[in-house]
């Protein structure tokens, strides 16, 4: 007679954590054993104390023997004993005799053995399904796992209830995360809704701002025309461009311009004719605008003497951009990055407004407050957080730039020691290097980084500012601190 698999519905309590049991056929999990029981029989695998207990109290080749039962469509081999004899020997206590609660494997029942680690559960639905998708086997069918393997399946289980307690009473609209993982793929973890609409952020799917993450693109993308011939970054940038009026603009060098050593006005913050406009309404940005904006706030200092963080130089790198390849800002990065790096919903939004909306824009409140053609290479970026993880990687873990690229871009400038080429330079609580960009534009607030010890990418974005820097920090710790503990860094 053909049989069905059979998910138990009843739920158990470990160390607070809700879990659900897959059983034999006509068997179901019993909350007070921590086995699956069919009334008569309970069913192992059992811990090894309690089977030594079994042994030594006379139950004889019952203790160890294993026989063959349906789950579903597969066998497992068990041991099965009497329900009467199996309370009496897994003891009074929250875990069976032999285990004890771990926070190592999220507070679950578990027993060391030789030094080799199990957990005992009946692991919900999502996690046996996510445990086959790793190869499990039908081992993921049982009610004991080894507690390396559960952690790393249990790892999006974990990231999201990190996230989902961190973002907890913060106001932001949502939070969407994902991992690009060197064992699993993409994890994704998400809170909250994609304004307008009520839908559960998805994060391969809604697209935010990136902001200023758009310069760690640029900076890729000069890197790549460096390996292609097209300039060297420490060339003069009057060699391959004129700015007119940009203080000092036969001085500077492409790398000034990538490391924030040039001293170009930061117009973004400084310009007051920039901040007047952005109350016109529908008011689309010229390059000429921007660089009258530029030009009106002048130069933080002389061309390698210090170190100011400039939307204005990032806006100059675009222009080069533009005129070394003859063609838009925007389609340079579609044809130079955004295609070759296969990512599918990334794009440098020069279009969009009120009246024309981006789709799947998880949208803030000031989404569409100005126009993005005011930054362009600055920060016009939109993409999903699963591309931005895709991206980190490729950049920073993959090959996609050379070697003496990559050395380049992490190579902190000699005014600043947290910046390279478009690179902020993280230092984790471990003291673990870990490189990426931040961005913040128009209610947004992104963070994309690579962690070469975990050989992990992260992206991270809100469609809201945080009340506090303390929420913020506390939702980036969160996530960091969850990816670390699995994968070091």
């Amino acid at each position: 007679m053909a049989t069905t698999r059979k998910w138990a519905l009843g739920i158990v309590l470990f160390g607070g954590v809700v879990v659900h049991a897959a059983c034999p056929d006509g068997a179901s999990f019993d909350s007070a054993l921590g086995f699956c029981a069919d009334g008569t029989n309970a069913y192992g695998p059992f811990t090894k104390a309690m089977t030594d207990n079994c042994v030594k109290y006379g139950g004889g080749p019952a203790c160890t023997n294993v026989n063959n039962y349906p789950v579903g469509s597969v066998q497992l081999s068990l041991q099965r004993w009497s329900v009467s004899f199996t309370r009496n020997l897994r003891g009074t206590g929250t875990c069976p005799t032999g285990a004890a609660t771990s926070s190592y494997v999220d507070g679950l029942c578990a027993e060391t053995i030789n030094g080799v680690s199990n957990v005992y559960a009946g692991f919900a639905p999502a996690l046996v399904s996510k445990c086959q998708l790793l190869n499990g086997g039908n081992a993921c069918l049982s009610t004991r796992w080894n507690s390396n393997f559960y952690r790393k399946v249990a790892f999006e289980q974990r990231l999201r209830k990190n996230l989902t307690s961190a973002w907890s009473g913060s106001g932001l609209p949502s939070v969407s995360v994902t991992v690009s993982t060197p064992d699993q793929g993409y994890v994704y973890a998400a809170t909250g809704v994609a304004a307008p609409s009520n839908v559960p952020v998805n994060p391969a799917v809604h697209q935010y701002r990136f902001a200023s993450v758009s310069k760690n693109l640029t900076a890729a993308l000069i890197l790549r025309l460096q390996e292609a011939g097209y300039l060297n970054i420490d060339d003069k940038l009057s060699k391959h461009l004129t700015v007119p009026g940009l203080a000092y603009g036969s001085t500077m060098t492409i790398r000034q311009l990538m490391n924030h050593a040039a001293g170009v006005g930061n117009y973004l913050d400084y310009s007051d004719a920039f901040l007047d406009s952005t109350d016109i309404y529908g008011k689309i940005y010229t390059n000429n605008d921007v660089v009258g904006y530029i030009n009106q706030v002048g130069a933080a200092f002389y061309p390698g003497s210090g170190y100011q963080y400039s939307n204005g130089g990032y806006f100059v790198l675009g222009l080069l951009i533009e005129k070394k390849l003859s063609m838009p800002i925007e389609m340079a990065f579609d044809q130079w990055l955004i295609k070759p790096l296969g990512l599918n919903n990334t794009f440098l939004d020069v279009s969009s407004n009120p009246a024309m909306k981006i789709p799947n824009l998880a949208e803030s409140v000031r989404a569409y407050a100005y126009s993005t053609t005011s930054v362009k290479a600055a920060g016009a970026l939109v993409s999903t957080t699963e591309d931005m993880a895709k991206y980190a990687r490729a950049i920073y873990g993959g090959s996609f730039l050379s070697s003496t690229s990559l050395a380049a871009m992490k190579a902190p400038q000699a005014n600043s020691s947290g910046y390279g080429l478009g690179t902020i330079i993280f230092t984790s609580p471990n003291g673990y290097k870990y490189y990426g960009h931040t961005g913040t534009l128009l209610n947004y607030k992104a963070l994309v980084y690579f962690i070469p010890a975990a050989n992990v990418s992260v992206a991270l974005n809100t469609n809201d500012y945080p009340s506090s820097t303390a929420v913020l920090d506390r939702i980036k710790a969160a996530v960091y601190d969850t990816v670390s503990d699995q994968y070091g860094g």
